[in-house]
């Protein structure tokens, strides 16, 4: 099939899914077979997880478990008839009309899910979008996409239309997780139904919530600030010895504070601005 063909099959794909929503949901399998991966995606997680599944189409079976178990699910399809659908079906859930080429979100999470539908970028999108992906995970974050194996171009069908699907190399995939700061990336064939897809899971760097643990309350402001500095040194010292790049502990860095002004309600300007640049200088 020639590159224009796949052009047209991708640009058509939105109205596919508009066309479709109503069969898709109603035929789309509800038996979790996705248990196994649905189980290590939550591994380790807080109780009460905050979850972005991206292109949940009609938020049957995944975000409808997710939520029922408690967490908070936030879900994104860019098929504005697929989340009317989803917000149907799942009522204790949150959903938005939204590309994941450009997401738009003003929070972070614990996890991020994207079941049978990052595969529909083509695969510069994917090396454009899987970083920023990743930089909406809280440290300690979890990471589940269904992808292909070898890199290239390939076509599926969704209620016998043709649809679009994109894939890199499982290197490139592992590669741009490791450079992006998980610690523990992997991919294997999942045919529980058939279609030949593959998991790729990525887990970020355990040993960084528990060290990073907001400083007690009982602090003074300048207290709090010394501890803060005193435990992005010690990221900047680990990172350092793993080889890892200046811009690794910048992201990783604005993360870890940008949790503490998230969930500790630190104040934004507890830090100066230039703190990055601060460290860098004292610490080089």
């Amino acid at each position: 099939m020639s590159e224009t063909d796949f052009e047209t099959i991708k640009a058509g794909m939105a109205g596919v899914y508009e066309r479709n929503a109503a069969a898709w949901d109603e035929g789309r399998d509800t038996s979790l077979y996705e248990m196994e991966c649905l189980t290590r995606l939550l591994t380790g997680l807080p109780r009460r997880a905050k979850i972005l599944d991206l292109g949940c189409g009609a938020g049957r079976p995944l975000a409808a478990f997710l939520a029922g178990l408690g967490h908070d699910v936030i879900g994104v399809d860019a098929s504005p008839t697929m989340i009317k659908r989803a917000r149907q079906n799942v009522p204790n859930a949150s959903f938005q009309i939204m590309d994941m080429r450009d997401l738009e979100l003003d929070h972070s999470f614990d996890a991020i899910l994207s079941w049978d539908a990052f595969f529909h970028l083509s695969p510069g999108e994917q090396r454009e979008a899987l970083p920023k992906i990743a930089r909406l995970l809280r440290p300690g974050g979890n990471l589940l996409l269904t992808v292909g194996w070898g890199e290239g171009e390939v076509t599926g069908t969704v209620a016998g239309e043709p649809v679009y699907h994109g894939s890199l190399s499982s290197d490139e995939y592992l590669e741009i997780l490791s450079r992006v700061g998980f610690s523990e990336q992997s991919m294997r064939p999942y045919e529980k139904n058939g279609l030949g897809r593959w998991v790729l899971f990525a887990g970020m760097r355990k040993g960084y919530p528990a060290r990073w643990r907001a400083p007690s309350e009982k602090l003074s402001d300048q207290e709090k600030l010394g501890q803060i500095y005193l435990a992005l040194h010690d990221l900047r010292v680990e990172l350092h010895k793993e080889g890892r790049t200046l811009e690794d502990y910048h992201r990783l860095a604005f993360v870890y504070y940008s949790r503490l002004v998230e969930c500790a309600g630190y104040a934004e300007d507890l830090l100066p601005a230039d703190y990055v640049e601060q460290l860098d200088e004292q610490f080089d």
